[in-house]
């Protein structure tokens, strides 16, 4: 890699070899894909009914190698440390709250309902409290180890690595070659043991759009935010025309998985982040007018023809930012208040008209009433099916089905069964057929409106109330899906998903809240807003010639970019050991800048 030559406290025997474990979670884990068979506990099993083993490709072995490499990098560290061959730097800003991160997050493990689960994760996430804490840890570490220009150069060498793979994974799998699919790739994922699995993994993305080795479309997403401001700063770096021509290939690369990856979390994010990258850079970038010209084709040319590949869904996704009609819960307006069963009555609540279903267990006839216990009249359209003749009931219909004993209530354009037993009522809902039903705390300004970013607007309704109760200390990590109210049948109703898992709150720092403490989460963003600070100080106004300067904006703009995608995405194992490495990277090369900086006072 083309660059000028810095010492940086060269010390004899430290080499860049000691940063192998950091390069390796940045540019290695992202793509680890091994079949594994995960037993599930106790409380696994309460939600994800009739399955006591489940299989898993993408994640859990991600945070195997993670917590492995972060021990490494940490015991690298320590070691470098204790041979005099560096000297740990301890800045108040981000040791303080990132001791304040670990320990709430050991607190919030300790009060988890089930410390197994907590260590290891829930399945299909497997961020337990060993991957939780070495989140935060390898920020510090990452600042500690990275200090001289060949970290840089096997930095980029790294970024380049996956930038690469992943672009033609997510190739193949946009125009509909899928590699995954090929056995011969199935048995390099698969251990021995599963080999009865080659040729019949099963992915559920189809052509025209990109999953990669993360998962889900919305993870990759999030790896392109991280990634695209990045590459799209080497491109103002690099003059020379043969180092220029690589970087705008690697940054189509990037800006293709974007757009591939049908994200609009991931469009946001970059967006926003190149805001930020074209203010702090307009100063000393303005007048590079040819390079504006050139990367203004790329992102034209790739969405134009990404565009009529995918039959337009590519600008539908952009168009799919402004959220005018999203929200809006039916064409009557009408919001679900409640859904509630107790014993032989059924009570289906709203803004508008209400219905209670009564059934007497003696001689098992059914009545319709409202909630005033008045009777409602009834027409009967067919055998088994009802309609109510009342004034406001016009779109109601019941349903009987006495094959299973099965009321089906349709009103306002929404479906729900319950189902008579010997013991009354019961509804399908998470965890399986029961009674049980709660009416959760919620907040009332998102009625209405949620199902807004593909069902957001319900989840985050839910789980902002519960952050008063983790405020100090959290369910525990990974724990969310054990305590948000699964069986909030009536809000769900209005989400139009009644048996659906809730796993996780798709907005990254509701997630942290909840699993590990909102004083945890307060001090990892106390770390980024300095971080930002710092970062626009620094480059406010700035002419910008060296790579450290570039590589320092571009991560910047990188990171900012996947916390906007992370309002509306997790924090996942596929891409969240990149972005934390990356995030302590970022900050070891704004302190080279101001070496830079200092360093050119003293000359003078």
């Amino acid at each position: 890699m083309a660059t000028k030559k810095r010492n940086y406290r060269k010390k004899k025997g430290y080499t860049t070899y000691w940063l192998i474990p950091l390069f390796f979670i940045i540019a290695v884990i992202p793509l680890i894909m091994r079949g594994t068979v995960i037993d599930l506990s106790e409380l696994e099993e309460s939600v994800w009914i009739n399955q006591d083993t489940r299989f898993d490709v993408f994640s859990y072995w991600k945070s195997i190698w993670f917590v492995i490499a972060t021990f490494l990098a940490t015991g690298s560290m320590i070691w470098l440390h204790l041979n005099k061959q560096i000297e740990i730097k301890w800045p108040l800003w981000l040791s303080v709250p990132i001791g304040i991160y670990l320990f709430f997050t050991l607190a919030s493990y300790l009060n988890s309902p089930d410390l197994g689960l907590a260590a290891r994760g829930f399945i299909e996430i497997f961020q337990g409290v060993f991957v939780m804490m070495a989140y935060g840890l390898i920020i510090f570490v990452a600042m500690n180890l990275f200090r001289k220009e060949s970290d840089i150069e096997w930095l980029l060498y790294s970024l380049m690595f996956i930038w690469t793979v992943v672009f033609f994974i997510g190739f193949s799998q946009y125009f509909g070659f899928d590699v995954f699919r090929y056995e011969w790739v199935q048995r390099i994922i698969l251990p021995p043991s599963l080999e009865s699995l080659v040729g019949n993994l099963n992915f559920t993305f189809g052509p025209r759009t990109i999953y990669a080795t993360m998962y889900n479309t919305n993870f990759v997403g999030s790896y392109a935010a991280l990634m695209v401001p990045i590459s799209l700063a080497l491109v103002f770096y690099y003059k020379d025309l043969k180092w220029l021509v690589l970087s705008l290939a690697l940054l189509g690369m990037n800006v293709f998985v974007w757009f591939g990856s049908n994200s609009r979390a991931g469009l946001l994010g970059v967006l926003g982040a190149m805001a930020i990258f074209g203010i702090l850079w307009y100063f000393s970038g303005r007048t590079q007018w040819k390079k504006f010209a050139i990367l203004g084709s790329v992102f034209l040319g790739l969405l134009v023809l990404m565009n009529i590949a995918s039959g337009g869904n590519v600008v539908n996704q952009f168009s799919r930012l402004i959220p005018s009609n999203e929200g809006l819960i039916d064409d009557y307006n009408v919001y679900i208040e409640d859904f509630r069963i107790d014993g032989f009555t059924t009570e289906f609540i709203t803004n508008a008209e209400s219905l209670k279903i009564v059934v007497d267990p003696n001689t098992s006839a059914i009545s319709f009433l409202n909630l005033d216990d008045e009777p409602l009249q009834t027409i009967s359209e067919s055998t088994n099916v009802f309609t109510i003749d009342e004034e406001g009931y016009e779109s109601f219909t019941i349903s009987i089905d006495p094959n299973t004993s099965g009321i089906n209530l349709r009103a306002y354009q929404r479906s729900i069964t319950v189902y008579l037993t010997a013991e009354g009522f019961q509804v399908q809902g998470v965890g399986g057929l029961s009674s049980e039903t709660v009416n959760a705390p919620r907040i009332k300004l998102l009625d209405d409106i949620e199902r807004i970013a593909t069902g957001r607007g319900y989840i985050w309704s839910r789980t902002i109330p519960m952050l008063p109760g983790t405020f100090f200390i959290g369910d525990g990590p990974d724990m969310y899906v054990i305590t948000f109210p699964q069986r909030d049948i009536g809000g769900r109703l209005n989400e139009f998903t009644v048996t659906g898992i809730n796993d996780k709150p798709h907005n990254m720092f509701l997630q942290i809240g909840v699993n590990v403490g909102v004083v945890a989460l307060l001090a990892l963003m106390f770390v980024y807003g300095y971080y930002f600070y710092e970062t626009f100080k620094l480059y406010w106004k700035r002419h910008f010639e060296t790579i450290e300067e570039y590589l320092g904006l571009g991560l910047a703009t990188g990171i900012l970019a996947y916390l906007i995608a992370g309002v509306f995405n997790d924090q996942i194992i596929s891409v969240a050991p990149a972005f934390y490495a990356l995030t302590g990277v970022g900050i070891a090369i704004n302190m080279m800048v101001k070496n830079i900086d200092k360093n050119a006072e003293i000359t003078e």
